[in-house]
This record gives structure tokens, sequence and C-alpha cells, in this order.
């Protein structure tokens, strides 16, 4: 599974999935597909340490909960750290600057779909690490709070994209958002 770049686990009945603490599956995956599968709640930590990683599609579940609990120690080959402070000061000074000595966290991810599942609170500063997060569908679901921290929301997200601005995704009322 080291060659493993797309993975197509549709419609499954599929209702838990855990995260590989050593690094030893799927270093090269880019995409992962879940959709219209059991699950009822999603850890995105199964997802923070592969550096290739960019699509996760979770539509049609019945996702309650998401979270980002990296509980299990990562004891695979590489180190992470986040990579935030990198970009904000590369956008600040506007030119090539040292990386970090690491791997970012999410270092590629992009892209999350989310809709239809039963998700009724979000809370952005779980997505804070997705640097690279510039896409969230969260369209039909029984949305009645979005919790917006300006300085816990990916880097690279645009906030309008969830008022259904680009006309693709479901615009969510403003009386569902909370900024603190």
């Amino acid at each position: 599974m080291k060659s493993l770049v797309n993975l197509n686990l549709s419609y499954n009945k599929i209702q838990t999935i855990t995260a590989d603490s050593e690094g030893v599956c799927c270093e090269k995956l880019e995409c992962l597909n879940l959709i219209g599968n059991s699950l009822k709640m999603f850890d995105f930590a199964v997802v923070m340490y592969m550096s290739q990683f960019q699509r996760l599609f979770l539509g049609n579940n019945q996702i309650v909960t998401i979270s980002v609990e990296a509980n299990n120690p990562y004891t695979g080959k590489q180190r992470f750290c986040s990579w935030k402070s990198y970009y904000l000061k590369r956008i600040e000074v506007g030119v090539e600057i040292p990386k970090p000595p690491c791997v970012d966290y999410f270092a590629k991810l992009n892209g999350i779909t989310l809709n239809h599942n039963k998700l009724t609170t979000i809370d952005m500063s779980l997505f804070e690490r997705m640097n690279m997060l510039d896409y969230l569908d969260l369209a039909y679901n029984p949305l009645k709070s979005v919790k917006i921290v300006t300085e816990k929301v990916p880097i690279s997200f645009n906030l309008s994209l969830l008022k259904g601005e680009a006309g693709y995704l479901y615009d969510l009322p403003p009386e569902v958002f909370t900024r603190v």
C-alpha cells in the first residue's frame, strides 16, 4: 500500500476509521473517498501525518462529531510540526524564507467534503493546522452554529465560501456564525 495514491472506499458501510501511528501505510496517498458509509464521527488525525494527502470526501455519512485528536504519538520516520508561522512570515515579508526542519501537519490537504451529514456545530479552530485548506463543503448539514476564531482559521481558507457566495455551497444564515 506504500504506492497507493487514490483510495475509494465509498458505499461500504464503514463505521470506524483509525490512524496509522507508525507511518507505514499510505505515504503517497493523495485522496480518500469515504462517501456513503456509516461514519458517525471522524477524527482528522487519521490524515494528519500523511504528507502527500490533498482531498478527503466524507459526504453522505451520518457524521455528528468531527475532531482532531492526535492521541496516539506518531512514531514514523518523519518529524512533524506546524508551518503556520512560516507561512505568515512569508506572506509578511513577501520573499522566500528558510523552511522549517520538519513536515507540516496536513501538509497538502486542500479540500474536505462533509456535505449531507448531521453536523450541527462547527468550530473552525479544528481546521487550524490545515494551512493549505481552501475548500470545505458543509452543504446540507443542520448547522446551528459555526464558531470562528480569526487567528485559528486555516491561512488559505476564505470564510466567505461558507456563506455560499461561490454559488455551489450551501447558504448558511448569518445567525449561525459566532466570531470570537
